[in-house]
């Protein structure tokens, strides 16, 4: 175990304010052989120019040089923690949901087996199993797979396993920053953070009032405050969920979501505003989307798999409009458009007027 000047770093809810190494984590949390493969794992890594940073959740994982993450947990963390994989013994474990973007680097080294052999099949194990799934993996297919398959999560990873991960972590970081020294135009800085004052953080505070809060340009904001009024006039449900998240629902169901600001997204960053659609009854009226031409504003804008969430990866395959579709996004929002032009925003109405229809009728 180890100490900082006083006492003793548990757990991250007690003394938020250290920032232990990685190094110190492992040494704490495990013992033994693990806590020397942990080590050497750790050693490797930085040999190869890759740093750690704190994740601010838990003093219990780094991000290792925004390409992966490293975790541990002791024998005093288990008891705490819902998430726990290995029983109650101490394990350590390297997440690659961020390597796993780079699909040409692992088909090109031929190291697809690392994630092909931990794909596991639905047993039926419990009664709370959500059901088998089918999956595209890197090229290739797998039925009757778990729901629950942590396909990028690799748990006291030792031997053959061990040395493939070291070696794709090696060649990301080859490409990152390749990728990186050839821009040729200055990085864009991200926008200062908007500070609300408490009223405007009140969940009842009109979307109209804070339109001009979140947006500086007054074309963009006439544009998002022309929509607000058509989605009123529209009689949804309107609600805010967040920060800068506004809930449209017709008949009690979500239809739309509406984020002002220049949002952090997965898909949609540094931009004014962006609208996500809940098209639960699109199989309904497929046939009317593609006679009115809306085919490929629909298709151009699906929502793809970015591993954002621990077991969402490979997102999941559907035939949308006719049209086969791999890797989407396993959300019920699954079609988004980001800063939406006079033309985008009047599909949108379209879109919109065919699933209410549908709704209406059910």
């Amino acid at each position: 175990m180890w100490e900082s000047e006083s006492k003793k770093i548990i757990p991250y809810l007690v003394q938020k304010g250290n920032r232990p190494t990685v190094e110190e984590v492992i040494t704490y949390c495990l013992y033994g052989e693990l806590r020397k493969t942990a080590l050497d794992f750790v050693v490797y890594m930085r040999e190869n120019n890759m740093s750690f940073k704190l994740c601010t959740s838990t003093t219990r994982g780094q991000k290792i040089d925004n390409i992966g993450y490293i975790f541990m947990y002791g024998p005093d963390d288990w008891k705490h923690s819902d998430k726990h994989k290995q029983g109650d013994s101490p394990y350590w474990g390297i997440n690659t949901s961020l390597v796993m973007q780079h699909e040409d680097i692992i088909i090109s080294g031929d190291m697809q087996n690392l994630f092909w052999d931990k794909i596991t099949y639905c047993i039926n194990c419990d009664d709370s199993c959500a059901g088998a799934k089918d999956v595209t993996l890197l090229g290739k297919g797998f039925v009757n797979v778990c729901s629950r398959c942590k396909i990028h999560d690799f748990y006291n990873p030792d031997g053959e396993t061990l040395e493939g991960l070291k070696q794709l972590f090696v060649l990301v970081k080859k490409k990152t920053d390749m990728t990186s020294s050839n821009k040729k135009t200055k990085k864009t800085p991200n926008p200062p953070r908007i500070k609300l004052t408490t009223e405007q953080r009140d969940k009842n505070t009109p979307i109209e009032t804070l339109i001009p809060v979140f947006i500086n340009d007054c074309d963009v904001q006439n544009a998002v405050m022309d929509f607000v009024a058509y989605l009123r006039e529209s009689k949804l449900e309107l609600k805010r969920v967040g920060v800068s998240r506004w809930v449209f629902k017709h008949n009690k169901q979500q239809i739309l979501s509406l984020f002002l600001g220049r949002n952090a997204d997965w898909w949609c960053k540094n931009t004014y505003w962006y609208i996500d659609i809940t098209p639960l009854f699109l199989h309904e009226y497929e046939d009317s989307i593609i006679n009115i031409g809306l085919q490929d504003f629909v298709l151009s804008n699906i929502k793809y798999c970015v591993n954002c969430s621990l077991g969402c990866f490979p997102g999941k395959n559907a035939v949308i409009l006719h049209a086969e579709t791999t890797g989407i996004c396993m959300t019920e929002q699954f079609i988004y458009f980001c800063d939406p032009d006079a033309e985008v925003v009047a599909g949108i109405k379209k879109f919109m007027e065919l699933e209410k229809d549908v709704r209406n009728e059910i």
